[in-house]
């Protein structure tokens, strides 16, 4: 009824609408407060597990996705949108943030320190180093930092051929 009344939702129509029908691939168990489509639905806790489904029809099914591995070493090229569910973990225990930007922003370094606008990074010590992509003419050469500004948690790198320091994601 949640996802009806979803898709319902944005639906306009001058003409005058007689009857509906729906179509269902596979059935789940009725609740024991069904209710009719067109009643207010009540406040209580989502139990049935539906939100991606909700989510899909309200947003678009393209705007809800998963994210797959792909067989890369450079952060940039190695995931990819895929079903919801199907995501793939990560070898050997790698971390990777959440938030990716899309191009690295700088880092500015002071007195040796690097700064994130007016905050000192903190660097962990163990480093993951990212040599790759000679093969296609677009390579990188990184070694990966896990640093702490605060409550920032942010993963950085140092270009090993610039020495040039920046921010490539948010935990």
């Amino acid at each position: 009824m949640k996802l009806s009344r979803l898709a319902f939702e944005t639906f306009q129509t001058r003409d005058l609408i007689t009857h509906l029908s729906l179509r269902v691939s596979h059935f789940a168990p009725l609740p024991a407060l069904s209710k009719d489509i067109f009643s207010t639905p009540s406040k209580t806790a989502d139990c049935d597990g539906s939100l991606i489904e909700r989510l899909q029809n309200r947003l678009g099914r393209q705007a809800v996705q998963g994210i797959g591995m792909q067989p890369d070493h450079r952060p940039e090229k190695a995931w990819s949108r895929c079903t919801v569910g199907k995501a793939v973990a990560l070898p050997h225990g790698a971390q990777r943030p959440l938030w990716l930007f899309d191009t690295p922003h700088p880092i500015q370094v002071s007195n040796g320190q690097l700064l994130l606008g007016n905050q000192s990074l903190l660097l962990q010590r163990q480093r993951e180093r990212i040599c790759s992509g000679w093969w296609d003419s677009q390579p990188i050469r990184r070694d990966y930092y896990h640093a702490k500004a605060d409550a920032l948690r942010a993963w950085v790198f140092r270009d090993l051929d610039s020495g040039i320091w920046r921010l490539h994601g948010i935990f």
